[in-house]
């Protein structure tokens, strides 16, 4: 596997700050991750994220270099790989957070999804859903497999968060599709929070997803913004669940972001035991 270093930019809009308890969350189709590593952490950084939620990975189960350089820059990454050409599913988070994959016993055919709750000593648990829709995939069984999963959702404990690309244009209200999958959001209510374009030929596709109901945290600060990662636009947003406290002082050694080297990074994982199964 090769990674193409590329310049480092600033291309996104900033948020405003906010003085509420709230997780900083994105979504983003990056169509693959191994090659983009380095655009992938700068705009992380750049957004002041806690959490990204990434589609189209392209990560296969034998690739290490990319998860090892996430580490080596504080990063946790839990992904489910790409089960053909494409897809891959992603949840990127500080290492400051606690995030723990749920074992899935469902297992739809027409969409991929890693599912783990978030959790810290001031953070109400979050339930997290990243879902990737093949366009291929056929769209009456996508709703069917669909409705099982909110539905088994509504049964857990936690604050459900279901985010990615569904591949439905949920803006034409000319679609079936898209008629069908609203009016089953609203039976179960559930929201879609996404109005824009999210991707550089319209449609909105890359979705934000969370319950409808009073017990549900709000979601504000909702931003679409181009992206150069790939031709699908990146989807910012706060989730109001509160944050992790601060970890106990400890003395740690950081990587600058700015000075980050990807040949440097390269170097010291060939070097370490991990190179010996690159």
């Amino acid at each position: 596997m090769s990674i193409v270093q590329t310049p480092l930019r600033s291309p996104f809009k900033k948020l405003p700050s906010t003085q509420h308890p709230a997780l900083k969350i994105g979504n983003l189709n990056c169509r693959s991750m191994n090659n983009k590593i380095l655009d992938i952490l700068e705009y992380f950084r750049e957004m002041n994220l806690d959490i990204l939620a990434l589609t189209e990975t392209w990560l296969e189960d034998g690739d290490i270099v990319t998860p090892a350089i996430l580490k080596e820059c504080g990063f946790t990454l839990h992904a489910s790989s790409r089960r053909k050409r494409g897809g891959g599913v992603a949840l990127l988070a500080k290492s400051s957070l606690k995030i723990l994959p749920t074992k899935r016993r469902f297992k739809p055919k027409s969409f991929e999804y890693l599912e783990a709750t978030a959790e810290g000593p001031n953070l109400l648990k979050t339930r997290l859903v990243v879902l990737y829709r093949p366009p291929s995939s056929s769209k009456q069984e996508f709703l069917t497999e669909f409705e099982e999963l909110i539905a088994a959702l509504n049964e857990k404990t936690g604050h459900p968060l279901l985010l990615g690309d569904f591949n439905i244009h949920v803006e034409d209200d000319c679609d079936r599709t898209a008629r069908d999958f609203e009016e089953l959001l609203i039976d179960e209510r559930w929201m879609q929070h996404i109005e824009d374009p999210t991707h550089e030929q319209g449609g909105t596709l890359d979705l934000v997803i969370s319950r409808d109901d009073e017990s549900s945290p709000p979601i504000n600060d909702v931003e679409v913004a181009e992206s150069p990662i790939s031709d699908h636009y990146a989807v910012t947003f706060r989730f109001h669940v509160g944050k992790p406290s601060a970890l106990k002082k400890k003395v740690v050694t950081n990587r600058n972001m700015k000075d980050l080297s990807i040949e440097d990074l390269s170097t010291r994982i060939i070097k370490s035991p991990l190179g010996q199964v690159v």
